[in-house]
């Protein structure tokens, strides 16, 4: 930013100031960063279809061959033993076949711990070498109690059958943090009725196929967003409410959202 951002950014609620490194870590170019987006867009929109058609009591296969890593947290455990691209199939002798399982069997480890983690390297698009390694879990960026293995994961290939066609227009937008609304949207065109009985909802979060809800960044900008489009709630994130319901004040009602169904709860009950 100039200065006259910088000063305004000082001034507006709305703005955040952030060292760039934190949006885009040295050595990760504008397009790497625009490209790991759009992966994690596409994830977040197969994992909402899943989710949706799922509660909507559809059969769907869905199968995964690992988590793939698209960016290495620099200094971290990761660096130097694990590369972009690597596919992680197995932590500890457990296999992976989305990258949720992988964050799943990390979360909650403490630092110092090691885990085994069983890789794909590719080689070309049809071969791949496969090796085990070990690492030393260090501190999380966001909480130094929790350990972290220091890598960004989206899914490797996946094959979905759909009973139902469903295509998500994001109009080049890219992350996660549209999956809990994705699938409240597809559930409300789908079913009868209409899930907002004629309220404004706006919300935000990631979904994962177990229908888990997890935190955003960026949370006091869509919380400011929801606010000047007139919406009435905002469903939120567990792990971003205490954010959101500051930034929020008295002008919105913030709701917190562990698992879609609390989600969905909700709004039968409005």
């Amino acid at each position: 930013v100039n200065l006259f951002e910088y000063i305004g950014g000082l001034i507006d609620e709305s703005v955040d100031l952030r060292p760039r490194e934190v949006i885009r870590p040295t050595g990760v170019s504008q397009d790497d960063l625009r490209r790991q987006n759009i992966d994690l867009m596409v994830q977040s929109q197969q994992d909402a279809i899943f989710v949706a058609l799922t509660k909507l009591g559809y059969d769907v296969t869905f199968s995964g061959e690992g988590a793939r890593i698209i960016e290495i947290t620099p200094g971290s455990a990761a660096e130097g033993v694990l590369e972009p691209e690597d596919i992680i199939v197995e932590v500890d002798g457990e296999p992976i076949e989305f990258s949720t399982e992988a964050v799943e069997q990390v979360g909650g480890r403490a630092v110092g711990e090691t885990l085994t983690l069983k890789v794909n390297r590719p080689i070309n698009e049809t071969e791949f070498e496969t090796f085990e390694v070990r690492v030393t879990l260090g501190p999380h960026i966001d909480d130094p109690e929790r350990g972290m293995i220091g890598v960004l994961l989206t899914n490797a290939r996946v094959d979905i059958d759909f009973p139902v066609d469903v295509v998500i227009d994001s109009q080049n937008i890219g992350g996660p943090s549209a999956g809990m609304m994705f699938t409240l949207e597809i559930i409300d065109l789908l079913d009868e009725g209409d899930l907002t009985k004629g309220n404004r909802i706006a919300g935000t979060g990631t979904i994962n196929t177990d229908g888990d809800v997890g935190p955003i960044g960026g949370i006091r900008q869509k919380v400011f967003a929801a606010i000047d489009a007139g919406a009435d709630y905002v469903l939120v994130p567990l792990g971003n409410f205490d954010d959101a319901a500051d930034a929020a004040g008295d002008r919105i009602e913030v709701v917190p959202i562990a698992h879609i169904d609390e989600a969905l709860e909700f709004l039968a009950n409005l």
